[in-house]
């Protein structure tokens, strides 16, 4: 009888992505599904930017929509559903312009927190359009359009508030996870040869 032994340093390397995007979607969509009481607290914001950063573009989008998607399993969502997946899609793919940034860099959060908080603002622009779109709650007028966006400040108010702070903690931690890596997996998976201060 022959055993199988996994190499786990081999299997990282090999399949380090699916890894990687298995784990965001997990823990985007266990965090929305923990915090939903508190508004606008986004785990997918920071498993989108994270996912388009570590993973590049596709993979950015699949755990976008991966996270919000199992989450909403759950949660359920409202005929807006394609608005909110798509613009977390977006966000995802748009994450990947971060991809060469140095993943054990002190600045990597601050460029995380920043395509955060430009997501932030693209979701609400988006979704609100696709709230005044489907006409049920406001006239389709620009008059209508308007106060959709007005009637949505609190909550990019608080999306914002939830980007500044869920962002930068969980890009600190990846940050901290890169550098602990053993330097072979490191620069085989990242092309990182060295830990940058």
């Amino acid at each position: 009888m022959k055993t199988m032994t996994i190499n786990l340093t081999e299997y990282l390397t090999t399949h380090w992505r699916a890894v990687v995007a298995t784990l965001l979607i997990v823990f985007g969509a266990g965090g929305r599904l923990l915090l939903q009481e508190v508004p606008n607290i986004e785990t997918i914001m920071l498993v989108s930017v994270l996912g388009g950063a570590f993973l590049g573009g596709r993979w950015g989008v699949a755990v976008a929509v991966g996270a919000v998607a199992l989450s909403d399993v759950f949660i359920g969502n409202t005929q807006i559903f394609w608005f909110t997946w798509s613009a977390w899609a977006v966000i995802g793919f748009a994450s990947l312009l971060l991809r060469s940034s140095d993943k054990s860099s002190w600045k990597f959060p601050l460029k995380a927190t920043g395509m955060g908080i430009a997501g932030t603002l693209f979701f609400f622009a988006w979704t609100n359009f696709g709230v005044w779109l489907e006409g049920m709650l406001y006239p389709p007028t620009m008059a209508g359009l308007i106060e959709s966006y007005l009637m949505a400040i609190p909550f990019l108010r608080l999306h914002l508030i939830s980007s500044l702070t869920v962002v930068p903690a969980g890009a600190v931690m990846a940050v901290l996870i890169v550098r602990m890596m053993p330097l072979t997996l490191r620069s085989r998976v990242f092309g990182i040869e060295s830990v940058t201060r």
